[in-house]
């Protein structure tokens, strides 16, 4: 949509701002992304149950594909916080059995998705190379029609 792709091209202007970056005019508006930033493990549980469901609540009928984005180290919790949601990490069945696809940023390179949860939690082992606004950028840039952002700020849960 639109507003994703205006959202993505501001990334881009602030990894590199001579990068050439086109909207095409003819897509439609969208939503705007949302951007949310949370300090307990409580309230990231919370909000990504709420997004998922929203999302599976009647949207899921007409929209074929729901990503979560995390790094692996978060994985335990994303799946703790969403019990009872059909979540995979195999591309096979997310693409046809219409289950919610729970794979690391890096795992998701060249992809697409109807719509992306980006959990932002830096990676467990401070040495691992990481730079969240070229992460954020992929992502984003791999979300169709609704994208949410949760940046978890707290104490690392491992």
């Amino acid at each position: 949509t639109q507003r994703i792709a205006e959202h993505v091209k501001a990334l881009s202007m602030e990894i590199n701002s001579s990068l050439p970056f086109k909207i095409n005019p003819r897509i439609i508006q969208g939503e705007t992304p949302i951007e949310l930033e949370v300090d307990t493990l409580e309230n990231l549980q919370h909000q990504t149950r709420e997004t998922v469901d929203g999302w599976m609540g009647g949207l899921h009928q007409t929209v074929s594909t729901i990503t979560i984005l995390a790094h692996r180290d978060s994985h335990d919790a994303v799946r703790e916080a969403l019990k009872g949601v059909p979540l995979t990490k195999d591309i096979s069945d997310w693409q046809t059995k219409r289950l919610v696809l729970l794979t690391s940023h890096g795992s998701f390179k060249g992809l697409e998705s109807d719509f992306i949860l980006d959990i932002e939690i830096p990676p467990l082992d401070a040495k691992r190379r990481y730079d969240p606004l070229i992460q954020r950028y992929v992502s984003h840039s791999r979300a169709k029609h609704r994208l949410v952002c949760i940046q978890y700020t707290g104490a690392w849960i491992a």
